[in-house]
């Protein structure tokens, strides 16, 4: 929603996954069926998000094709532009930052 709409205009948009699940979960490796099947949720399917996210940044088989996929139909910037303004961010490394800049400021 955000890249439609900046598309129209000169802003450039990114995107931050801010996510619970710890960044070792992104680097699981399961098949695509078992990623996109419902399930009841909960912490044990993290990994779904860290895997979608995957899926869609850096594409399948070499293939950025997922995320031309969901892109068509919006005035988007080079599919490989988009993909490397996409970020993940876990709650850890935001309490980290946050700590070290705490700790720098009292010195």
């Amino acid at each position: 929603m955000g890249l439609d709409l900046a598309g129209g205009s000169k802003r450039e948009f990114y995107f931050v996954f801010l996510d619970i699940a710890p960044l070792d979960m992104m680097f699981e490796r399961r098949e695509k069926a078992e990623a996109v099947t419902a399930t009841a949720g909960g912490y044990k399917d993290k990994w779904r998000s860290a895997w979608l996210f995957k899926y869609y940044k850096q594409g399948r088989n070499n293939s950025m094709r997922p995320l031309e996929e969901v892109l068509e139909g919006i005035n988007h910037p080079p599919v490989a532009l988009v993909a490397n303004r996409m970020g993940w961010l876990t709650w850890a490394d935001l309490f980290k930052c946050t700590l070290r800049a705490a700790l720098n400021a009292l010195h």
